[in-house]
């Protein structure tokens, strides 16, 4: 007992490194066992995966044939593809452009969209709108004469949907720059087309008012138009009231005699509380319900295909 008072601290120092020394075996044993559980799984695993690979690369038989099931699938697929190849490619864009064909074909254009409009009372932001290609109204030579073209055929597709929608007016038109010429802001949009190796995406946006009627009408032309457009956004606002337009009364000409010789001295004046009548322009209850709507549409076109 005096040794061990004497050695008292050497004695719980032996004692925990027992103790520590327990622990660690304990811990390496069970390490121990989990890598023989994981081997064990592994080995499970590879004789699976050597199963598998030994096994026929088109299992089946008379009832179940996979072979023959992918074939239909593919085959399937394939008509699907090219049945939405076919809808997603139409619209009008001429081969082989030339300066001279695209100025004969822009003009011809502009000129259906203005009668097509004006036999359908269908407004416009001006009374000689180009429909977007301004820039190109006297211009003899073309930059990017493809990209034109086809932006010109979805304009065009777009203006048809609208005008046969008949709402009351065309507030604006709007498109991507096709080149360096299309100059200004007005006409065209911020969103470029995106490209990728299957279809080329144009954006567009479109402001037109009329009333719920006509926005549901467009929306089933676009759904129902050849080609192929989706709407992205739509926005709706009460369109602004018209100006008012005011006439200013007869003159009378002996009045007017009498105010140079005399001044305002017998001239009858308005009766007081009767404030004099003033012109009112045509407010209808239709025009104060009347809305403008925006909407952004991409165009969806197959590449190399037209």
């Amino acid at each position: 007992m005096a040794w061990l008072k004497r050695n008292l601290i050497l004695v719980i120092g032996g004692v925990i490194t027992l103790l520590l020394l327990g622990a660690a075996s304990w811990y390496a044993y069970s390490q121990y066992t989990n890598d023989g559980t994981v081997a064990e799984s592994l080995a499970a695993a590879a004789a699976s995966y050597k199963e598998l690979n030994g096994k026929p690369l088109l299992p089946g038989d008379a009832k179940l044939n996979n072979f023959v099931l992918v074939t239909n699938d593919a085959a399937r697929l394939k008509l699907f593809a090219g049945s939405l190849r076919g809808y997603l490619s139409s619209g009008e864009v001429p081969k082989d452009l030339d300066n001279k064909t695209f100025r004969s074909l822009l003009d011809k254009s502009i000129t259906e969209m203005l009668g097509d409009a004006q036999r359908n009372n269908v407004g416009l932001p001006v009374t000689n709108y180009w429909f977007t290609f301004l820039s190109q109204r006297s211009s003899v030579e073309f930059k990017g004469l493809e990209t034109l073209a086809s932006q010109l055929g979805d304009i065009k597709a777009i203006a048809a949907i609208l005008i046969n929608a008949r709402v009351q007016s065309i507030f604006e038109l709007k498109r991507p720059r096709a080149s360096d010429d299309d100059s200004g802001y007005k006409d065209y949009i911020d969103r470029k087309p995106q490209t990728n190796e299957w279809a080329v995406v144009t954006p567009y946006e479109i402001t037109f008012q009329g009333f719920s009627g006509d926005l549901a009408r467009v929306s089933a032309g676009l759904a129902n138009a050849k080609q192929c457009f989706i709407i992205r956004t739509v926005a709706v606002d009460k369109a602004p009231a018209p100006p008012v337009q005011s006439s200013a009364p007869p003159i009378d000409s002996a009045a007017l005699q009498m105010q140079m010789r005399y001044g305002n001295r017998g001239i009858p004046q308005a009766m007081p509380g009767r404030p004099a009548a003033s012109a009112r322009g045509l407010n209808t209850l239709l025009d104060e319900n009347k809305l403008r709507f925006t909407l952004q549409l991409d165009s969806v076109r197959v590449r190399g295909k037209n």
